[in-house]
């Protein structure tokens, strides 16, 4: 495996190699694109699901990736922790299966724009069902990428 060269900044507004963690061939933008992830997940776990039904399995949801984001940037990963989120991830998605199917069958019509209803319940039902599967995606790929921090497999292994 090859580590991340440290040079100097040739530009102050370029990200510093210094940030690049070892051994992750996406460098600064890796760590960009992970930490602007945690902080999205911060404030849907904070300020977005305070008001929902049942915000405290998603406000830990949201937060515990946020926490997993940050870890992956400095190559800290807690397989255990990750494992949890894919439980809960995959079980949300079970839960919410039914209004996904349902909003699937009505046409897909827009869920952003519309007002959640005791009549449609499919709608906040979808908006979980595809924030569970983000999170899902989000950590399957922190799981790859822990396997390949450890050396268990190659990279062409995994893909």
């Amino acid at each position: 495996m090859n580590e991340v060269s440290m040079k100097p900044l040739s530009n102050p507004t370029d990200f510093s190699p210094a940030l690049a963690p070892v051994n992750c061939p996406m460098g600064s933008y890796f760590r960009l694109f992970f930490l602007t992830l945690a902080a999205a997940y911060l404030v849907f776990a904070a300020a977005v699901q305070y008001n929902d039904p049942d915000p405290l399995h998603w406000m830990a949801l949201y937060a515990l990736t946020a926490i997993c984001c940050l870890g992956a940037i400095a190559e800290k990963y807690w397989p255990w922790l990750l494992w949890m989120l894919l439980g809960m991830s995959v079980t949300e998605m079970l839960i919410a299966l039914d209004g996904f199917r349902q909003w699937l069958a009505l046409g897909g019509q827009n869920l952003l724009s519309q007002q959640m209803a005791a009549e449609k319940p499919w709608i906040e039902q979808s908006r979980e069902f595809l924030g569970a599967a983000i999170n899902l995606g989000i950590v399957v790929y922190l799981l790859r990428r822990q396997v390949r921090a450890k050396g268990i497999l190659s990279e062409n292994e995994i893909d």
